[in-house]
């Protein structure tokens, strides 16, 4: 090679890295808003041979059957679910009515689910909600607690990035409804950890178009994914809902 040749490559390389060093140059991470995808949430298919559901003809209950026909939890729910993968179900007992519960293989409650779509919360990116005094947070699979219950109110994790809204001191206005609106308290987002990235300080959240907004003094922010950090974008919204939307 010559020296002509190698003066030239070390030219190339040096304007490379001064390039890199001068904002706006190097390639920034694409900003990503925060939207609603379902693609990431479902329940569980599949069925255990050694779980298996039945329905007691004279009590109308239902229980549960291992493979040979023996009855291995007595029938007592209005509805139950098959057997994961990993030993739960979901079951509805005839005392609590509406209230979807998961239990392991001996039948024993391991906790109260959070009810959407007339049934236990789905899984969205791996995680569902659940309830306890109250309170809302998640579980994963085999339910075991990953988010402890401490929100009012929360979302599924149900975007296309792994984020959730979250509510504190707002109640519930409608409790009859499939899907109650909320009154009062404070919004914001966390992470799949439970940590807070975005604070829980803004009045009110509703979505449009599948984004989840954000008002404060009359303010309309979306949230932004920006490498790994998320932060609030101000946007003009002509017609603001005044009402929150479950998800």
């Amino acid at each position: 090679m010559s020296l002509k040749s190698l003066s030239s490559i070390v030219l190339v390389s040096l304007l490379g890295l001064l390039a890199l060093s001068i904002p706006g140059c190097q390639d920034s991470p694409p900003e990503i808003i925060v939207k609603r995808n379902f693609n990431p949430c479902e329940h569980h298919l599949f069925e255990d041979p050694n779980r298996i559901s039945f329905t007691d003809p004279k009590t109308k209950l239902m229980g549960y059957k291992d493979k040979k026909g023996h009855i291995v939890i007595r029938p007592q729910f209005i509805m139950a679910s098959e057997f994961t993968e990993f030993g739960i179900a979901h079951v509805f007992f005839e005392s609590t009515k509406w209230r979807p519960f998961t239990i392991d293989k001996t039948g024993k409650v391991l906790l109260e689910n959070f009810l959407f779509d007339n049934g236990a919360d789905y899984y969205c990116n791996g995680l569902s909600r659940f309830v306890k005094n109250g309170k809302i947070g998640f579980i994963d699979r085999k339910a075991n607690i990953v988010i402890p219950a401490q929100f009012e109110w929360v979302t599924g994790f149900v975007f296309n990035v792994p984020v959730a809204v979250v509510g504190k001191g707002c109640k519930y206005v409608d409790q009859g409804a499939e899907y109650p609106t909320l009154e009062g308290g404070k919004f914001g987002l966390i992470n799949q950890q439970g940590g807070i990235i975005v604070p829980i300080e803004f009045d009110i959240e509703y979505m449009k178009n599948g984004t989840p907004l954000l008002i404060k003094e009359n303010r309309h922010y979306q949230v932004v994914q920006i490498g790994d950090t998320y932060k609030t974008k101000e946007i003009v919204d002509k017609n603001p809902s005044a009402t929150p939307k479950l998800g």
